[in-house]
């Protein structure tokens, strides 16, 4: 029976040593995954970090965009004023150049009509000297 005894104390030190070991794995194991969710957890922490850089950056992008669409807006303005503008100019050039026009014919005219005097005046003028006595 001692012998017995023994060999079953043996066999149980062995099983012992065996979970021992086996522990100690299971232990290493325990450790790799809280590092491992350690890391995971750092991970997220910064994943977050750039989701909410990427969303301050996406508000930027959109004001920026806002107002370029208004400056936008601002120059077409502007530029639809310079054609207004430039389409009255275009406008009143052309009545000043038909007004000119106009006066350059009446200047014509009393020209024309002045000549026409003067000759009638050199002619009234043959015709007195007729009746002049000499």
């Amino acid at each position: 029976e001692v012998a017995s005894g023994t060999e079953l104390a043996h066999n149980a030190g062995e099983a012992i040593k065996e979970m021992m070991v086996s522990i100690n794995r299971v232990v290493t194991e325990i450790a790799g995954v809280s590092t491992a969710a350690e890391q995971i957890s750092t991970s997220s922490e910064k994943i977050a970090s750039a989701m909410d850089q990427i969303a301050t950056i996406t508000e930027e992008n959109s004001a920026i965009t806002q107002e370029v669409a208004a400056s936008s807006g601002q120059v077409e303005t502007v530029v639809e004023t310079i054609s207004q503008s430039t389409a009255h100019s275009a406008a009143s050039a052309s009545e000043i150049s038909a007004s000119t026009q106009e006066q350059t014919a009446s200047v014509e005219e009393i020209a024309a009509s002045a000549i026409e005097v003067s000759n009638m005046a050199d002619e009234l003028s043959g015709l007195v000297e007729k009746f002049k006595i000499a």
